[in-house]
């Protein structure tokens, strides 16, 4: 922010945009747009590589791995983008919640599931170690 913002109101047009535009809410969509690219820029050579690691694997000689190719082609042509939309970010971060609560917890005695959404310890759940959102 910048010390002119002080008073919104006594502001000439060029000024008041740059506080709006220079505010918590919108340094935070900022920040998200900066996220989003780098997990693209992750992403997508991964997914190069799983494709052809998978391509390749069906493609060889030696039985079992041709037959793991042959799975995994398969599964990714088969099962439809939405599927994985839907199912994987929520697989993950259960998973991740899954695995901390036995890593942090191994001495809890309740069941982790008690009905059909999961309850594990307080110390390992995922959403308590992401970034507070800012307030503004």
């Amino acid at each position: 922010m910048f010390a002119f913002c002080a008073d919104p109101a006594a502001l000439p047009q060029w000024q008041w945009f740059a506080c709006y535009l220079t505010s918590g809410t919108h340094q935070a969509f900022y920040w998200s747009i900066g996220v989003v690219l780098l997990l693209i820029a992750l992403a997508a050579p991964a997914a190069l590589a799983f494709g052809f690691a998978g391509a390749l694997a069906l493609r060889t000689h030696l039985a079992p791995l041709r037959w793991l190719g042959l799975g995994y082609t398969s599964m990714v042509r088969g099962v439809p983008d939405i599927v994985f939309f839907l199912f994987v970010p929520i697989a993950v971060d259960q998973g991740i919640e899954y695995l901390l609560h036995h890593v942090a917890c191994p001495d809890w005695t309740e069941p982790i599931r008690p009905t059909r959404c999961m309850a594990p310890c307080e110390l390992c759940r995922a959403r308590r170690w992401r970034r507070p959102r800012p307030t503004a």
